[in-house]
């Protein structure tokens, strides 16, 4: 058995260590050496996911009081996917012309209050959007709610759960854990079709079956979000702009600049299908 002295000597040298390592770890930046071999694949790589995720809606802030119903208004409701959406189509808003993009939110959630809340809105918008991460849950949600929904707004878009793709922690994407633990390959452009084979979530998956079928049985529009995120026939899909900026920071949710080449991408095949 260790006795009390031996134990406080451990702990003593334990605290040590850690007090060396956090000062050499601000000294030189958080290790920032150890990343500088990467700058040379791509200058535009971030490994840092959580700064990328801080600061992704920074250039895409709204105000909701400057709603004009003279105005092409598109209301994006949902959960942080739909706050994803919003930021693609916002930050590339100059090339939709006169349309205009707001998020409200989740409206599922105590959806009486919720939808009510912002029953001014979704009764003038000229199209509703509705985007989440979903699931049998929030599916069934929607449901129960889409008759004060459509009560509200005739124009009822639906899209797909995002594509979601395989990661090791929550600190690395795919792509990430290729560069820094499995870096043999060091084509950074070349992982396309690693992503495509890695998707957990895709526009085959059930839940999206299940959205297909009931936007298809309520005469709403339903927009896959895999049309924009792969190419099918190739069997690829992005996770970097043409500079190498990361698009995603986790499993599937968008970067800024992530959001600006999907929103691009949105505007270019029609996707929303408003042009």
């Amino acid at each position: 058995k260790l006795s009390i002295v031996k134990i406080l000597v451990y702990l003593s040298i334990l605290l040590t260590s850690l007090t060396i390592l956090n000062i050499k770890i601000i000294t030189e930046e958080g290790f920032k050496s150890r990343f500088e071999y990467l700058k040379k694949i791509n200058q535009n790589y971030n490994p840092d996911n959580i700064f990328l995720n801080k600061v992704r809606m920074k250039n895409s802030q709204q105000n909701l009081n400057d709603f004009n119903e003279k105005n092409f208004n598109i209301i994006i409701a949902g959960d942080s996917h739909g706050s994803d959406l919003y930021n693609s189509l916002n930050l590339n808003r100059d090339s939709f012309g006169d349309k205009k993009f707001y998020f409200i939110g989740d409206i599922l959630t105590n959806e009486v209050n919720t939808i009510f809340k912002n029953e001014e809105l979704l009764r003038q918008a000229n199209i509703v959007v509705v985007s989440y991460r979903w699931n049998d849950n929030n599916f069934e949600l929607f449901k129960k709610s889409f008759d004060k929904i459509k009560y509200l707004n005739q124009k009822i878009f639906v899209t797909s759960r995002t594509n979601e793709y395989k990661v090791f922690s929550k600190l690395y994407t795919l792509l990430d854990y290729e560069l820094l633990f499995n870096n043999k390959n060091l084509d950074y452009f070349g992982f396309k079709k690693l992503y495509f084979e890695n998707r957990v979530i895709s526009s085959s998956s059930i839940i999206n079956q299940k959205l297909k079928k009931f936007a298809y049985k309520n005469n709403l529009i339903y927009l896959n979000k895999e049309d924009y995120m792969c190419n099918i026939f190739k069997k690829e899909c992005d996770y970097v702009d043409k500079d190498g900026y990361k698009i995603f920071y986790d499993y599937g949710h968008y970067t800024e600049h992530g959001a600006r080449y999907f929103g691009k991408k949105i505007y270019e095949i029609n996707w929303l299908k408003i042009n």
